[in-house]
């Protein structure tokens, strides 16, 4: 899956605003639920890129930042 590692760190940081959003309209057990199933989705992925062996993932951001990667 391309993109795996990325998913997992940032998947989790660019949802928890909606998961704050859905504990405040619907109360405490569906904000769970959503944060559950985000969790389980990027433990699936950690697990499956670590079952596949090395993966590595490199993404060039800018000349002043240089080139940020996931081993």
């Amino acid at each position: 899956m391309e993109y795996a590692l990325l998913q997992a760190v940032f998947i989790p940081l660019l949802l928890s605003p909606v998961a704050y959003i859905i504990g405040r309209k619907m109360g405490p057990t569906p904000a769970m639920w959503f944060t559950f199933a985000i969790l389980l989705y990027t433990t699936i992925l950690v697990i499956q890129a670590a079952l596949n062996g090395t993966t590595e993932e490199h993404y060039p951001w800018t000349e002043m930042f240089g080139e940020f990667g996931f081993l």
